[in-house]
């Protein structure tokens, strides 16, 4: 009853052999993640590959939350998308904003872009954001239902704002196949009287459940272009409770404990006592049945009680130390960080391929 990743493939003009090398790639490589999900089960994945750029520039100045470049910016005021900092000088590398309104010769984003330290000259790209139509089309291999109220498959939707661990559901979705009337395509399944809401985008900084409950195992492909900057996400901590982040590795190839900048970037706090510790990362991958727990918990321990400091098994001491363990494309991570101080963080794991 597993639900596993399969394959990933990346293509240009031919298709790549391998994800450790992008070389010679001209254009931004395209590819895909195919994975199966049984009977009777969830898989919790994060999307790591993209829709195309819309948009590519410069900044010529910028105020505030908005941003001005030279060249003309296309009309996206139907597409829901974000501004991603691909200046790999800039503080914000790697760093992403909501648009809010754009025009021919500048973009506005949900956030102060000055003072977060965007400057002149550097560069940005224009990306929409997935929506679940743009996902899975016609239903992408998700089972589609004949009967909404008993759905076959749907899609989990983290919430994301929520306050502690183990937060409730933002939203749940099912594809209804159109056999008892009505429109086919995407639906609320807590309230059907929105009517059909493919256009609902799907926020890049944590993964989604996909619950399969139609008799028989399905096949799900997600194809896109391969991130070619780094991906950033915000990870969050509280004065008051202990915080979980759902997250997800961004990338359509894995990376280890070691190389995940979690430590060094300051989104993930190590642990004097590991019997004891501060932050704790939880790794999902082949997971089983509905609700699954995670596979694998991490502490990262300091040293300072004795023996080597790094990453450890937080179930079982006497691995050793699991550097080395590596995190597969698009796995879903949850980040539990300890009452501290209400802060954000930008983590963002190195590019696990070379361009």
């Amino acid at each position: 009853m597993k639900a596993s990743l399969k394959t990933i493939s990346l293509f240009a003009s031919a298709a790549l052999s391998t994800l450790t090398s992008l070389s010679a790639v001209v254009t931004d490589p395209v590819g895909y993640l195919s994975f199966s999900v049984n009977d009777e089960s969830d898989i919790l994945v994060g999307v790591p590959l993209t829709q195309s750029p819309s948009f590519s520039g410069t900044a010529a100045s910028v105020t505030g939350s908005t941003v001005t470049v030279s060249s003309s910016v296309p009309d996206i005021s139907s597409v829901s998308s974000f501004l991603i900092v691909t200046d790999t000088e800039s503080a914000l590398y790697g760093q992403w904003y909501q648009i809010s309104s754009a025009t021919s010769s500048s973009v506005t984003v949900v956030g102060d872009l000055e003072s977060a330290g965007l400057a002149v000259s550097e560069t940005f790209s224009i990306i929409p954001f997935w929506t679940l139509d743009t996902l899975f089309p016609s239903g992408g291999g998700v089972p589609s239902s004949p009967n909404p109220f008993n759905p076959s498959a749907t899609i989990i939707v983290n919430d994301i704002q929520a306050v502690g661990i183990n937060p409730g559901i933002d939203a749940s979705y099912v594809y209804y196949d159109g056999s008892q009337g009505g429109d086919a395509g995407w639906y609320n399944a807590d309230d059907f009287s929105l009517g059909v809401v493919g256009d609902t985008p799907l926020s890049p900084e944590t993964f989604i459940t996909i619950r399969n409950r139609s008799g028989g195992a399905a096949s799900i492909v997600f194809s896109g272009t391969v991130p070619t900057v780094e991906v950033a996400t915000n990870i969050v901590s509280s004065s008051t409770v202990r915080q979980d982040n759902l997250v997800a590795n961004p990338f359509p190839a894995a990376f280890t404990l070691s190389n995940s900048n979690l430590v060094s970037s300051g989104a993930f706090s190590s642990s004097a006592d590991p019997f004891s510790p501060t932050d704790t990362l939880f790794v999902y991958t082949d997971t089983t049945g509905v609700r699954p727990g995670p596979t694998k918990s991490f502490i990262y321990y300091d040293g300072s009680q004795g023996g080597d400091a790094g990453w450890y098994d937080a179930n079982d001491f006497g691995l050793g130390l699991q550097g080395s363990y590596s995190i597969p494309a698009g796995a879903a991570l949850v980040i539990r960080k300890a009452v501290g101080t209400d802060v954000s963080v930008a983590w963002s794991p190195a590019l696990p391929y070379t361009l």
